[in-house]
């Protein structure tokens, strides 16, 4: 048995930033902007059916500037020294970055990873690392999120607005237990794990039916590998191992889920439609959800490059109501007949760059005055 337990933790913030481009010099002061193309092409997704967000990551003034307000001393890349994560656990933030996508969705990321020693009592670590569930409850990671949206607008004086996000956790747990342990230290922690997927304070308050209905819901995802876990709902996500080299078949799990929760995110959030983009871009809203309709409505064509990504796209899109939501976004729409994609023409191999994207909207505000 290992004496040591490690947590890495990958907190989603999504935000609506009305307005916010790529080619924005404000963004481009404090951030490098690439078009993150491997997000999509991981999956094997047909280019025909790519949204693609452009990457944003942090410069060395945005380290230097973030770094002084959480740190003693600033730094001018990650990984941040320790730092508290939740009493008496302290970890270092191992990554920063945002990918911006096209509806005016921002989704920035966090992580940070924490290493504890194994004191025989694993549920009361587990109930410590709650905290850890959503950046909000994380002062560090929290005050991170709020620097991205500020910086990357050019707006250094903490707007108000600009801290409003919906969070997403993506957590990985390492146990010290053995491979050949590992089987039968789940079977007993699993209240703790559904407490701490669900976000109930005392796992000693739920029913044997919850927890059943919570295993039994995320059934598919650990059929083809022993030894690991994964849950997830519409909260986050948990990744368990146990100590020791992976062996595994499912390589990359954790960054991969981590991609595809990032993915459901955005595709949420553009259905949820919160900053009325579909009012004022119609036409690039009608030509985006069009290619949502194609994840949602055929999980197992689009997402096919493996099994395990078909069930992990599936379950999220269950948990979030993806379904639902794209139709009640049909419904609402119907009514309004929306443009013809004249100005987004789904055959430019690049129609997401900064260039193809600010013609085409040329494009569309040109036509709407005539």
């Amino acid at each position: 048995m290992s004496e040591i337990i490690t947590v890495e933790v990958h907190w989603l913030a999504v935000q609506p930033v009305p307005g916010l481009r790529s080619s924005d010099p404000a963004l481009r002061r404090y951030f490098s902007v690439q078009p993150h193309v491997a997000l999509l092409r991981q999956y094997d997704l047909p280019e025909k059916l790519w949204i693609v967000p452009h990457a944003i990551r942090p410069r060395d003034g945005f380290h230097q500037l973030a770094s002084r307000e959480i740190l003693p001393n600033e730094v001018a890349r990650t990984p941040y020294p320790e730092i508290d994560l939740v009493e008496g656990i302290s970890g270092s933030v191992t990554s920063v970055s945002a990918d911006l996508f096209p509806g005016d969705v921002l989704i920035t990321h966090i992580a940070a990873r924490a290493a504890s020693p194994f004191r025989a009592d694993l549920r009361s670590f587990l109930r410590k690392i709650a905290a850890l569930r959503t950046a909000k409850s994380v002062s560090a990671v929290d005050g991170l999120v709020r620097k991205v949206r500020n910086l990357a607008s050019g707006d250094r004086k903490h707007s108000a607005d600009h801290g409003r996000y919906d969070p997403y956790f993506v957590m990985a747990i390492r146990l010290p237990q053995r491979p050949e342990d590992f089987d039968q230290t789940i079977d007993s922690l699993r209240p703790d794990l559904t407490a701490l997927l669900i976000g109930a304070k005392d796992s000693s308050f739920l029913t044997n039916d919850l927890v059943d209905r919570v295993s039994s819901a995320n059934e598919a995802l650990n059929t083809k590998a022993s030894s690991e876990l994964l849950l997830l709902n519409r909260q986050g996500a948990l990744y368990v191992t146990p100590a020791g080299e992976y062996r595994g078949p499912h390589l990359n799990r954790l960054r991969r889920t981590k991609d595809l929760a990032t993915l459901a995110c955005y595709a949420r959030a553009l259905l949820r439609d919160g900053h009325d983009f579909a009012t004022t871009q119609p036409e690039l809203a009608e030509f985006l959800v069009k290619k949502l309709e194609q994840w949602i409505d055929y999980p197992e064509l689009t997402f096919d490059a493996s099994v395990s990504h078909t069930l992990t796209w599936q379950s999220l899109m269950e948990h979030m109501l993806l379904e639902d939501r794209l139709a009640a976004w049909r419904k609402f729409f119907e009514g309004n007949q929306m443009r013809s994609s004249s100005g987004m023409n789904s055959r430019s191999d690049a129609w997401w760059s900064a260039e193809a994207l600010d013609v085409a909207l040329r494009r569309i505000a040109g036509a709407e005055k005539s």
